[in-house]
């Protein structure tokens, strides 16, 4: 700060004799308040800088934890082995929370019998992992799905429509609504993948 300056006949103005001089004290304060906030700057920039290189926060999960929707999941544990995947990862790179990268698998099949089967074979294992990463099979058809319009991040589509063509009256009519449907489930950005 600027210390009053003296006319040219060596005395303050009237509005400079109103203004209190700052102290020494003062001018400290101000550096050392400049000090912390430099501090502070600097563990923001370390922490962002960490976030920004942290695999959590790429790809679809770049914005938060995503959803997953398997259609046509079968006796296959595909939804459990993916949990486990990032559970795996987040285990020997310590740095890496899964519930940061997944919030929850969705598993559906048409087969009531398949997905009984499923859920017993969760309960089994206890639960898959007991763990914050939710795992639900539900029985559903893929044709008219109960979730709602972009739910999901990540949908997973693999041999439902292949079942679906081997119907030649209704197989195409079938495809078209399962398309229909997971376009209307996919969050923007959101992908689909068919096996």
């Amino acid at each position: 700060p600027k210390q009053s300056e003296k006319n040219d006949n060596g005395t303050k103005s009237p509005q400079e004799e109103d203004m209190p001089e700052k102290s020494a004290e003062a001018e400290e304060d101000v550096v050392e308040a400049d000090d912390d906030d430099d501090q502070v700057d600097s563990e923001d920039d370390e922490a962002e800088a960490e976030e920004e290189s942290s695999p959590a926060r790429v790809g679809l999960a770049k914005n938060g934890p995503i959803e997953i929707l398997e259609v046509g999941c079968g006796d296959v544990p595909l939804g459990s082995d993916i949990i486990r995947g990032i559970k795996e990862v987040e285990e020997s790179h310590g740095h890496i929370v899964a519930e940061k990268i997944l919030k929850s698998v969705t598993c559906i099949d048409y087969s009531k019998t398949v997905i009984d089967a499923m859920k017993s074979k969760q309960k089994s294992e206890g639960g898959l992992v007991a763990q914050s990463i939710p795992l639900e099979y539900a029985c559903e058809d893929a044709r008219k799905l109960p979730f709602p319009d972009e739910r999901y991040h990540f949908i997973l589509e693999k041999g439902t429509m292949d079942a679906m063509l081997s119907d030649s009256d209704k197989g195409s009519d079938n495809c078209r609504s399962i398309v229909a449907e997971m376009a209307r489930v996919v969050a923007r950005g959101g992908k689909v993948a068919r096996r």
